[in-house]
């Protein structure tokens, strides 16, 4: 058994604290060192990314912060701020360069010049909306305000509504008193925009004494290469509107009517009746016609272009009478929209042509009256043109040419037409034998008679008895 001393035990032990003070003291001062320099390299470029942010912002509003990530993120906020506001802006220029696309198109199908490119290509469906403005009377004499103004009052409250309503529309006023919106219904709101437009028709109407609205809805498209399509559908629609002065909405197509022709024994009844300057039998005639437009339920277009036809006859007529053919009344067609205005239309319009006719006979030279009044006073004899110019004791080229340039109508044309008007009467008044009636105004010959009668009125006089008082 082996003794050790205690003195050499503690020694031992004194020099093992000491190696494990030392190691610890290697471990602290390694870890002290590692940490600087951790702490060196991360914290630099933290620096750097401040002092940057700082230069940069140094003529910024950005509020400053004495804390480093307080700063960054306030500059953080402030970049989706500024993002923000740029894809505002990047919308609103896509908005007006849209608009002004669709305003390019809206020129070319009117034949305006265009001012740039056209950009537009949307292939989204879309849906036309055309607003026709229709001004009464009272407009004028009591609200005495430009059409023109009043119509861009009323297309910013259409835009107003239209675009609240209804996401991506455009309004227009592309004409004085038309403004069209571009719409774009989506899937299963379809009855979206009939709400829209019945709000705007309520509202509207209640001026209706002023003002009636036509809103033409064309169909569905898909592309806007068919603008052009869809504007030409909504306004075949306003054109042939019913005929009366409410404010409508129309969707669907219209169906074309058999144009409204004018029997053509009408029409040499009015023409003989403004010749003799005699307004209340043409308008009888006229107030006829129109009767039987109304139970055909004829569209605006067809009653606007049976006063044109009248009308250009008329003119036409005095024209060849050589009087004054300008203005006959204030008012066009197109401003025409029910069939009361029509007829203090055709009022105006015929009551001057028969004035200016009539001033003429008063202020006529012998010679034509002494032509007319032998004739209607000898129409049941053998009349020609040389016996009529011998009684007047000039020549009968002289007559012919002098009768045509003041009448507007030959002499010999006239001599019939008075025949031929006496031949209708007694064909309306009483039961004589035709061929009676054919001696009785100066025609001696049946066929000629018959010819010249179909020739004027359009049908044998047959048919001009049975048809009555139609014809």
């Amino acid at each position: 058994m082996n003794l050790v001393p205690d003195g050499h035990i503690s020694s031992q032990l004194i020099k093992l604290n000491l190696t494990f003070v030392a190691v610890l003291l290697v471990a602290i001062a390694a870890s002290v060192t590692i940490s600087v320099l951790f702490t060196v390299r991360f914290n630099n470029p933290v620096q750097r990314i401040v002092e940057s942010i700082k230069s940069l912002n140094e003529q910024d509003t950005v509020p400053r912060h004495d804390n480093e990530f307080e700063l960054i993120r306030g500059n953080i906020g402030f970049l989706l701020q500024q993002r923000h506001l740029r894809h505002q802006d990047l919308e609103e220029k896509h908005a007006l360069l849209r608009y002004h696309s669709y305003m390019n198109k809206l020129k070319k199908i009117r034949g305006l010049p265009v001012t740039g490119a056209d950009q537009l290509g949307e292939q989204k469906p879309f849906q036309v909306v055309l607003f026709h403005l229709s001004f009464n009377h009272p407009f004028h004499t009591e609200i005495q305000a430009e059409e023109e103004r009043a119509a861009s009052y009323i297309r910013e409250y259409i835009n107003h509504v239209v675009t609240k309503e209804l996401e991506g529309s455009l309004t227009f006023q592309i004409e004085r008193n038309q403004i069209l919106s571009i719409v774009h219904p989506e899937p299963g709101e379809e009855d979206r925009l009939r709400t829209t437009l019945d709000g705007i028709v309520g509202v509207l109407s209640t001026d209706k004494a002023y003002c009636f609205l036509t809103i033409a809805v064309s169909p569905l498209h898909a592309h806007t290469a068919d603008l052009t399509d869809a504007y030409e559908e909504a306004l075949g629609m306003i054109r042939h509107r019913p005929f009366d002065d409410e404010t409508v909405v129309l969707e669907a197509q219209h169906v074309p009517q058999e144009p409204f022709v004018v029997p053509d024994a009408l029409m040499q009844e009015i023409k003989a009746n403004v010749q003799a300057g005699n307004a209340a039998n043409v308008l009888q005639v006229l107030r006829r016609l129109m009767g039987q437009m109304e139970k055909r339920k004829a569209d605006a277009l067809a009653y606007r272009e049976f006063a044109r036809e009248i009308t250009h006859k008329t003119t036409r007529l005095l024209h060849g009478m050589g009087l004054e053919c300008g203005k006959l009344t204030d008012l066009e067609p197109e401003q025409l929209h029910t069939v009361s205005k029509l007829d203090r239309y055709f009022e105006a319009m015929i009551g001057e042509a028969c004035r200016r006719i009539n001033n003429k006979k008063e202020a006529a030279d012998p010679i034509i009256t002494g032509a007319t009044a032998y004739v209607t006073e000898r129409y049941t004899e053998d009349i020609t043109l040389d016996l009529v110019a011998s009684w007047l004791n000039i020549t009968g080229g002289y007559l012919s040419t002098y009768f045509k340039d003041k009448t507007g109508i030959n002499f010999l044309d006239f001599v019939n037409d008075v025949r031929i008007g006496k031949a209708k009467e007694l064909l309306r008044q009483t039961d004589l034998r035709i061929q009676d009636i054919a001696g009785q105004v100066g025609y001696q010959n049946m066929n000629s008679f018959n010819r010249m009668f179909k020739k004027i009125t359009g049908v044998t006089p047959s048919e001009y008895r049975r048809s009555g008082t139609q014809m």
